[in-house]
């Protein structure tokens, strides 16, 4: 059963990070160091070179990375938990400047270079490998696997919808709350289930939803349809290397409350929904890579890889972060900065390429030379040699942005040292268009546990425990650890107050992996 969690921001255990450039003239990338892992060395930090000479869009071949050099940058190296791991997160801007700080426990760290281009030439995409616009179908419901339970429970909300795309063509509307309320199933009532002795939240099923809207979501095999006219899935055609891209437009007045999630791809299973509510641990062959919108449109990328510790959500990492930053902005209060941010009435093109690693070459979370343990007794992998690349690109005058992960373990089918065979299973590969939307958070827990009438914006006031048999204060308060974060702000929910629909058209997906500039 998967279970649709809520956001909690994660921090950055084993993941590159490319900082989040100005597209012209500036691009970075980093390798981070991962916490807690003896002897796994970081890569420096440095800012990369411009791609040289871009398409103007994502489809078609793209020209070499790195073929420019970075027009300088200042890069601070980020100790880890464990000795012997450098490694930083690069930062685009002038004079070529780098500085380094140990992290908590850690000794070894490096210096970024600043100002040279340091990727080798990324090869062209290849040929389309899936494409899907709307105008070959009919209006109604998508009969991609997303008339799923709660979307023909109020089929009004996702459509195959005429003239809404970006050239007046049909494309996909998603309404995640309609003029006249808000459309989703019921949550799940009770809100704790028994199994055995153990007290839990009850999962979502298809007649019932935690989330604050209705889930839009399905993982559409990868399986060579091109015509724009799919409507069944055949057998997918896996690749250790995908890019997919779309368009996308928030229609006006669109209220980003809290935030959402958008399209991404996934392995054959995707990992989904936070488990610290004591679920399976994350599974050694699943992930998923997808975005998610914040508050005031603010952009992640949003990874269930294996870095993640097992009972957490997703690592996130918001486009043009700082350090000092709040974790996230208060809902309709937008600073003034020039941070990027999605806006209602403007269409963006949407790039997210995903390269899995090798299975040997994942490195886990060792003290010394004995490697340390999760709650679950399972290992803690820390980095591979996977990468995930994000793009996106404006359609007014605003500058395009570019997030990389580097040194990424998606997969980790070994779990401790590999075999002389080392196994390379296909549906640990890019297998799907994980078509995931909606509002959410979990409205359902978040309600529960925290008394949202007495809250302020800055303070939790906690809930009293339901009565429920067997809830003792104490577990009650285990259950809700992660739902007190003053950080998601308690007085706000995550439901849109405002109509709000989003647009989604043109998903394609090319063979092979860029992280070119936009």
């Amino acid at each position: 059963m998967i279970r649709y969690g809520r956001f909690r921001g994660v921090r950055l255990h084993s993941l590159g990070l490319a900082a989040v450039a100005l597209v012209a003239p500036l691009g970075c990338s980093s390798g981070a160091g991962s916490p807690g892992t003896a002897g796994l060395a970081g890569s420096s930090a440095s800012s990369s070179g411009n791609a040289g000479g871009p398409s103007t869009s994502f489809g078609g071949s793209q020209s070499s990375e790195g073929a420019a050099a970075g027009s300088g940058g200042a890069a601070a190296a980020v100790g880890g938990a464990g000795a012997g791991n450098a490694g930083g997160v690069a930062v685009a801007g002038g004079g070529g400047t780098s500085s380094s700080n140990a992290g908590s426990g850690g000794s070894g760290n490096q210096a970024g270079s600043g100002g040279s281009g340091n990727q080798a030439g990324a090869a062209p995409l290849g040929a389309v490998s899936y494409r899907q616009t709307f105008d070959a179908l009919s209006p109604g419901l998508w009969k991609k696997n997303l008339d799923g339970a709660k979307i023909k429970a109020h089929p009004e909300n996702a459509q195959v919808t005429a003239a809404c795309g970006p050239d007046g063509s049909s494309c996909y509307r998603v309404v995640y709350r309609a003029a006249d309320g808000i459309h989703k199933q019921p949550p799940s009532s009770p809100v704790f289930a028994t199994t055995g002795s153990v007290i839990d939240w009850a999962a979502s099923d298809a007649d019932h939803t935690n989330t604050a809207t209705d889930v839009t979501q399905a993982n559409i095999h990868i399986d060579g349809s091109t015509d724009g006219a799919s409507s069944a899935s055949a057998k997918a055609v896996p690749s250790e290397a995908y890019t997919l891209s779309y368009d996308l437009y928030f229609e006006p007045g669109f209220d980003f409350a809290k935030g959402g999630k958008l399209p991404g791809l996934a392995a054959g299973e995707f990992d989904s929904g936070c488990s610290e509510e004591g679920s399976s641990k994350r599974q050694p062959t699943n992930w998923s890579e997808r975005l998610m919108w914040r508050a005031n449109g603010r952009v992640q990328l949003y990874s269930y890889d294996q870095s993640r510790a097992s009972g957490s959500c997703g690592v996130e990492v918001t486009i043009d972060q700082q350090a000092g930053d709040p974790e996230f902005e208060l809902p309709g209060t937008i600073p003034a900065d020039d941070k990027f941010r999605f806006e209602a009435g403007t269409w963006y093109s949407i790039r997210l390429s995903v390269r899995v690693n090798d299975n040997d070459s994942v490195k886990y979370r060792m003290d010394g030379n004995t490697p340390v343990l999760d709650a679950f007794g399972q290992l803690q992998p820390v980095s591979g040699n996977g990468e995930v690349s994000l793009a996106i690109k404006p359609a007014d005058a605003r500058p395009a942005r570019l997030l990389v992960f580097r040194d990424v373990a998606l997969r980790d089918e070994c779990n401790g040292p590999c075999p002389s065979t080392v196994p390379n299973s296909k549906e640990t590969w890019v297998t799907g268009i994980f078509f995931s939307t909606f509002f959410g958070g979990n409205e359902t827990k978040r309600t529960t546990c925290v008394d949202v009438a007495s809250s302020t914006l800055q303070v939790v006031v906690p809930a009293q425990p339901p009565s429920y048999p067997g809830l003792t204060q104490d577990l009650f308060d285990t259950l809700c650890a992660s739902q007190k974060k003053t950080a998601i702000y308690p007085k706000l929910t995550w439901n849109p107050q405002t109509p709000s629909a989003a647009r989604f058209d043109n998903f394609e997906v090319r063979e092979g992996y860029t992280s070119a500039a936009p």
